[in-house]
């Protein structure tokens, strides 16, 4: 899969995309997903976190995105997020 789907149930709570050539983290990706809680996308072609990508994202208390080629992230695209970080 080289993008995150949109047409998933809106009630989602959980979406593991590892292992996949998604490359991108579009903007507002979090309207299509209200209720998204975790987000796992490690191991994937991750190289550009759009401008406000993770608005409307704030439920998300679990995010990966280990093992990725990320070589931008726009200055806004994580400001809705919860703070906290784990490099483990």
């Amino acid at each position: 899969m080289t993008v995150i789907p949109s047409r998933l149930p809106k009630n989602i709570v959980h979406l593991d995309m590892n292992g996949n050539d998604v490359q991108q983290i579009p903007s507002r990706m979090c309207k299509y997903f209200p209720k998204l809680r975790e987000l796992k996308i490690d191991e994937n072609r991750l190289s550009e976190i759009s401008d406000r990508g993770f608005e409307d994202c704030a439920e998300i208390t679990i995010l990966t995105m280990r093992k990725n080629k990320l070589t931008e992230i726009k200055s806004n695209a994580v400001s809705s997020l919860r703070t906290h970080f784990d490099d483990s």
